[in-house]
């Protein structure tokens, strides 16, 4: 009997500890928060996000074609994100995904984006936005 119960007690100690664990694991961001992370927090980490030949075109009309620009754009900015969401992801082929979607700027304003995604492995890269 007593065997019994140090059993019990032993499975009941592991299953707390198992969900202590799981309820301690990160989350991954999706590309979108990383951006919108990047653009707030560390505009420098862009870099990470766009391709090399990566292009923007802005509201006013302006385009940015290279992450050079872009990262330079952002760092002589004051734009920032409120929130970001995606309406809808399109698989164009194995290395380009298209997505609509759109972002609240730092006063509230809600703006659409278009943007082509440069997959390839687990690297996503904005390519065009």
């Amino acid at each position: 009997m007593k065997s019994y119960i140090r059993i019990s007690i032993m499975l009941c100690l592991l299953s707390c500890l198992t969900v202590s664990h799981s309820q301690t694991q990160v989350t991954e961001l999706s590309p979108n928060e990383k951006w919108m992370q990047a653009i707030n927090d560390n505009p420098e980490s862009l870099e990470s996000l766009y391709s090399k030949n990566a292009i923007v075109i802005s509201n006013t009309g302006d385009i940015l074609k290279s992450r050079d620009e872009i990262l330079e754009a952002v760092l002589n900015s004051d734009f920032k994100v409120q929130e970001v969401s995606t309406i809808k992801i399109i698989e164009a082929n194995a290395n380009y995904d298209y997505e609509i979607g759109s972002f609240k700027n730092k006063d509230g304003e809600l703006m659409k984006h278009f943007i082509i995604w440069k997959t390839s492995g687990d690297t996503i890269l904005r390519e065009l936005e």
